[in-house]
């Protein structure tokens, strides 16, 4: 038990950056046996290398030749503690710089929380384990022999061959100020906003494609013929059903109204516990409220609706309330206001790939609100008067 917690003490230190020189080169030496570039790794992934025995440890690094070879390893750590402590957790072997990633990922389903906004963006699979998809820029994830995920650029891509591929469930979970895309193996395309979450297999069944999410995604469902795509909302308050179009959801957890915009082909949409569905056409919101169950259906521009995913905002005498909401998410602030009447105002503008105080500065100029920042502690706070 001594050993066990010593050796979790010395990985807690490390995470945090209070790991003696010693300490770290006890790593780096352990590291090097796994054919690991010294090149420092994700805080989150460095313990589950050590998480298995040896024993399990070397029959889950044998993977088919085609994949990639892995040599004999060698622990630094003794063997009592090793035993003590590994065991529980997955195995990654990690090439960085465009090398192959081995990820050997073992447990039950496990559905993340789509609740808990995270401070980094991160991929939640299905054993528990969490990707801190900042730290893994340019990667390649081995599932299992038949499943591979590729992250660049903040896409997060899934390629998946064959029937023995898992249909475990991952969740992708965005941070403030920060929008990843996720492509499936069938070709569709998800935009996830900022602060947001979706949930989906990592390959769908034979008779349905289904997908939940929490905040604002927008879909690009890749189209085929009897095999409908599905999209829940948290609590399940809206679902919409196509089969190969474009759309956009916007489900904030606190918000009393949910939003589907259809762009192109048509999706039919089902709220609260209605038995009925609601067909759109393309250029077609439609707004419910889990207030009074009420759903109206509005004609808009769907770049409006969709401005966040090409970078962009756009304003069209939008309410203050609803201007300072997607500020807050799209650069990651808190706005404090000192004026209430504030809330009265309307603001129109557009903003492509501009600085947060470039667009404060345009609402200063166009209006007599007035703004400062500060920053407490790693948030950044802006106060309107």
């Amino acid at each position: 038990m001594e050993d066990k917690k010593r050796i979790k003490a010395l990985f807690d230190r490390y995470r945090k950056g209070t790991a003696t020189a010693e300490e770290k080169q006890a790593i780096a030496n352990w590291l090097a046996q796994l054919d690991v570039p010294e090149k420092p790794l994700p805080d989150e992934l460095v313990e589950r290398f050590a998480v298995r025995s040896l024993q399990q440890l070397r029959r889950k690094l044998e993977p088919p030749a085609a994949v990639t070879k892995v040599r004999s390893l060698r622990y630094w750590l003794s063997g009592a503690a090793a035993a003590c402590l590994l065991g529980a957790l997955s195995v990654f072997l990690i090439r960085h710089n465009g090398q192959k990633h081995l990820a050997s990922i073992t447990g039950q389903p496990a559905l993340a929380s789509l609740h808990n906004t995270p401070e980094r963006s991160r991929l939640h699979l299905a054993d528990g384990t969490d990707i801190d998809l900042e730290a893994v820029a340019d990667s390649t994830v081995i599932l299992d022999e038949s499943t591979r995920i590729y992250i660049h650029d903040r896409e997060v891509r899934y390629e998946s061959r064959g029937a023995t591929a898992s249909i475990a469930e991952h969740t992708l979970l965005t941070a403030p100020g920060q929008r990843y895309r996720v492509v499936l193996p069938d070709s569709t395309r998800i935009w996830i906003n900022a602060a947001s979450a979706v949930t989906y297999p990592v390959r769908f069944r034979e008779d349905l494609r289904m997908a939940r999410m929490s905040g604002e995604a927008y879909f690009e469902v890749s189209r085929a013929a009897n095999w409908p795509f599905v999209v829940k909302t948290a609590n399940e308050h809206m679902m919409v059903r196509v089969l190969g179009t474009s759309f956009n959801i916007s489900a904030w957890q606190d918000s009393d109204t949910l939003q589907a915009t259809l762009v192109s082909g048509s999706v039919a949409l089902k709220t609260g516990k209605t038995s009925g569905w609601q067909l759109l056409k393309p250029s077609q919101k439609a707004i419910y409220s889990t207030r009074d169950h009420q759903l109206q259906v509005l004609a808009v521009n769907t770049d409006r609706e969709t401005d966040w995913v090409y970078e962009r905002l756009v304003f069209r005498r939008t309410p203050m309330k609803e201007v300072l909401e997607k500020l807050s998410r799209f650069y990651n602030v808190s706005f404090e206001m000192r004026n209430k009447a504030i809330y009265q105002y309307t603001f129109t503008g557009t903003f492509e790939d501009k600085p947060l105080k470039k667009v404060l500065d345009y609402m200063q100029l166009s209006s007599n609100i007035r703004y400062s920042t500060l920053t407490k502690g790693k948030k950044t706070i802006v106060e309107l008067k």
